[in-house]
């Protein structure tokens, strides 16, 4: 299956090549104290978020809980009122029938 060539021999990753050795912080892209300072912007705007995602979903709950209360209490009116208007009903037919 080999042809008899030697695979080249590579770096492991990880490790320094001579031309890498000798670099320091200041030359990275990027400081590894302003990645771990963004890091930790996004990570309290994460949390921010997440409270007022909460705070907006627990309003929303209690909306639709005084929602549910405003409409039972309507339907126990109704239900009321048609008991009532089927009694006043049913007087009248028997007032018919006699």
């Amino acid at each position: 299956a080999h042809s008899g060539r030697k695979p080249r021999a590579q770096p492991r990753k990880g490790t320094d090549t001579p031309s890498d050795s000798g670099s320091s912080d200041s030359d990275e892209l990027c400081p590894k104290s302003e990645i771990l300072q963004m890091k930790k912007k996004k990570d309290v705007w994460k949390a921010r978020t997440k409270a007022l995602v909460v705070k907006e979903l627990e309003k929303d709950r209690d909306m639709w809980k005084l929602r549910a209360e405003e409409l039972q209490h309507d339907n126990q009116f109704l239900k009321q009122q048609v008991a009532s208007l089927q009694r006043s009903l049913e007087s009248k037919l028997f007032k018919l029938a006699v």
